[in-house]
């Protein structure tokens, strides 16, 4: 059989394996590449066609962007992922938990996200035909690759819906955001009531409620809302590629943006007994902090589509370490500088008569620029996981990644219920996903690596021609003369510090948890 040419379906009858806990089964069955096609395997499977001999694999660019995320967009990428809304909280955190607690959990984290990363895609790289990061490899093939068939599809669930409640929540804080920043700019909002029923129609509001949403627990679409959706839905629609030029831009602003406010504070006074040395109070230092890191999970999207000549280290190094920075500059100084309670840093910026007013301008702009910028990379991971596991075909996955998070941000706008489902969802699955299934990844790839490397005889490589993974299609844009990426050094005991994290974090993770329920 021959590929089909472009605007063609290519049919090709191919026999593939299928590992379901650890039993062996054989499929025959034709493969279809068609951009509505709805996969019948996963897609993994689905997408490993062998070509005849002369031809060269398919490019997979059906619904995913290629690569050519340059150096500087992915540097302001990482950093982005880093510093999300969990920023405006770390003053609280250091006020309630005290300095060295406080910076010595942030500085923790940084090294274990950083670790997590690196054994994420040494783990991607050990996979046969992503050698070079050539081939697309996102969250959920590493989670089918490595995982048992039934805790497979459990963490699955588990991935996905940790992703969409996080997208849910950053639509809903800009959202509300939006609203209190019209009311303070011009004195008052306005939105449509749907529910109560009896109330329906629409009205304003001059002052907020007391809740979060400042339309109090009336079911509304607010003109915040509408305007966030216009502002980030049709980047949601794009590739990660294609969304380049706004993570830049947004960079850009918040790097500005925390300038002024360190300037803010110093003019505004540091006075350095208002942060005990420590207190004994550790209930939500552990939960915050490791929201803020928890954007691992993300990275391997990245890695699909950055250009190979973007250095993988370094790009990972550099964001979390100016991320890293930043948390430990903006909490430690704004809690010298200001008394919070329970207020985050925006309701005191805001609140404060004598703050500058490019300080005020900062605090209108920081949710646009923090949230909503993350909005549509949330979308466009959760796109690329659902099309690559196969769960579902280009157009419904565009639905559940783009439509789905605004109807389920609809429904939680009005009250503090949405606060409570993103506390314990981020507590229950921010570090499994991002820092213990990390370390799993790489222990299960070096164990391939290795009983690979310990079979050496022609038989043994013959009979084990049938239980190898097909190779993977390679993405558009990738140099395919490039050697093998080397991503940890080879003379630095990773094995042990990766089970060694694993334990540890799988401790901390289960303390913080009864820390919370204690509290």
């Amino acid at each position: 059989s021959t590929w089909g040419g472009t605007g063609t379906t290519m049919v090709q009858e191919v026999e593939v394996a299928v590992f379901t806990s650890g039993n062996e089964e054989r499929i025959t069955s034709p493969q279809h590449k068609s951009s509505e096609s709805t996969p019948i395997l996963p897609a993994v499977i689905s997408a490993a066609v062998f070509p005849p001999a002369h031809s060269e694999p398919p490019l997979v660019t059906d619904g995913f962007g290629t690569k050519t995320i340059g150096r500087f967009a992915s540097f302001c990428l990482l950093t982005n992922n880093v510093t999300g809304p969990g920023l405006v909280l770390l003053c609280s955190v250091y006020e309630s938990s005290g300095w060295v607690p406080t910076t010595a959990a942030i500085l923790m984290c940084c090294v274990v996200s950083t670790l997590s990363c690196f054994f994420l895609c040494d783990a991607m790289a050990k996979i046969e035909g992503n050698e070079r990061f050539q081939s697309r490899v996102e969250f959920t093939y590493l989670l089918e690759r490595f995982l048992p068939r039934k805790v497979y599809l459990l963490t699955l669930i588990v991935f996905l819906f940790s992703l969409q409640s996080s997208n849910v929540a950053s639509i809903v804080q800009s959202s509300q955001t939006a609203d209190m920043t019209l009311l303070a700019s011009f004195g008052h909002t306005c939105a449509l009531q749907l529910f109560p029923l009896d109330q329906f129609g629409t009205y304003c509001i001059r002052e907020e409620a007391e809740n979060d949403s400042p339309f109090g627990y009336a079911w509304v679409i607010s003109i915040g809302f509408i305007l966030v959706m216009v502002l980030t839905l049709p980047f949601a629609y794009l590739n990660l590629d294609d969304n380049m030029w706004v993570q830049m831009f947004a960079f850009l602003g918040l790097t500005l943006i925390i300038l002024e406010w360190l300037v803010q504070f110093v003019f505004h006074g540091l006075d350095f007994s208002r942060i005990p040395t420590s207190t004994a109070d550790p209930s939500g230092l552990l939960g915050n902090i490791l929201f803020n890191f928890a954007f691992i999970a993300t990275i391997p999207s990245w890695v699909n589509e950055k250009k190979d000549t973007v250095p993988l280290t370094s790009s990972i190094l550099s964001s979390t370490f100016l991320g890293t920075a930043m948390f430990i500059l903006v909490g430690w100084l704004g809690a010298l500088a200001y008394k919070f309670g329970e207020e985050d840093l925006l309701s005191i910026l805001s609140n404060d008569p004598h703050a500058f007013v490019i300080t005020k301008i900062g605090v209108y702009c920081f949710p646009f620029i923090a949230l909503v910028s993350s909005i549509p990379i949330f979308s466009i991971v959760i796109r690329y996981n659902l099309l690559e596991s196969g769960l579902c075909g280009n157009r419904w996955a565009r639905f559940w990644s783009t439509i789905a998070p605004w109807i389920g941000a609809l429904l939680f706008y009005s009250g503090d219920l949405l606060n409570e489902i993103v506390n314990w969802t981020g507590l229950l699955t921010a570090a499994p996903l991002n820092f213990i299934l990390p370390c799993w990844f790489y222990l299960c790839a070096q164990k391939i690596v290795s009983e690979k490397s310990r079979s050496t005889s022609p038989r043994d490589d013959e009979s084990a021609d049938g239980d190898e993974q097909p190779l993977l299609p390679p993405i558009q844009g990738t140099v395919q003369e490039k050697e093998a990426v080397v991503v940890l050094p080879l003379y630095v005991p990773w094995k042990w510090i990766a089970w060694g994290m694993l334990v540890c974090v799988s401790v901390v993770n289960v303390w913080a948890v009864v820390v919370e329920l204690l509290s």
